[in-house]
């Protein structure tokens, strides 16, 4: 074991010791304790992965049919490198970081604040992007996109979709913004986004 772990030094106890336990535990947990600050200061000094979580913390306002809302997400949590703005309501790629696979994802809790829902409508959300790559001269683009079936009880409704997008690390040229509407035509409905929702986004690896 010497080649593969250093040698803490830490303290254990011998066979002839045989009622020193609590002594011998006592001893043990103050040299962990005396090198738990050396562990710490290695945690904190890895380079982290790039990565995002933004959150609704208010109701947005609500959507009739038919309508496209593109989300703003409030709070921020974390957002490492700056990788989401919540003023410009999108995620972009920190510069300088390179071509990358990301994990985009959003979860969308929805309410009805008016009417009555129709059953068998659709309810439905997309993470969509924009990509450049200046090699090839190619436009990389594209939309995530999921849906759900609406119920007709008029309670909360949930949208959850995610998926793995490369960006070529083009600087300023890259970003993703979350969108959303529904197709229930009912009268009076209108629905929102409410509390909860949240986009989040994390950084896999080089591409």
């Amino acid at each position: 074991m010497g080649l593969v772990t250093p040698n803490r030094g830490y303290p254990y106890p011998l066979r002839t010791d045989l009622n020193a336990g609590p002594a011998d535990l006592a001893a043990l947990a103050l040299a962990n304790d005396a090198e738990y600050p050396t562990w710490d200061a290695g945690f904190v000094g890895v380079t982290k992965s790039h990565s995002f979580l933004a959150r609704t913390t208010t109701a947005l306002s609500a959507i009739a049919s038919n309508t496209n809302q593109q989300l703003a997400f409030q709070t921020i949590d974390f957002s490492n490198a700056g990788a989401y703005d919540n003023t410009l309501m999108q995620f972009s790629q920190p510069a300088g970081e390179g071509p990358s696979w990301w994990v985009l994802g959003v979860y969308l809790n929805v309410n009805i604040p008016t009417g009555t829902p129709t059953a068998l409508t659709y309810m439905g959300a997309a993470i969509s992007w924009v990509d450049f790559d200046p090699v090839a001269s190619q436009d990389l683009s594209g939309t995530i996109q999921g849906e759900t079936v609406e119920t007709t009880t008029g309670g909360f409704s949930s949208i959850n979709l995610s998926g793995i997008v490369m960006f070529r690390g083009t600087t300023g040229a890259t970003f993703a913004t979350v969108s959303w509407g529904h197709n229930d035509a009912g009268a009076l409905v209108t629905k929102q986004v409410t509390t909860g929702s949240y986009f989040y986004g994390f950084r896999l690896g080089s591409a």
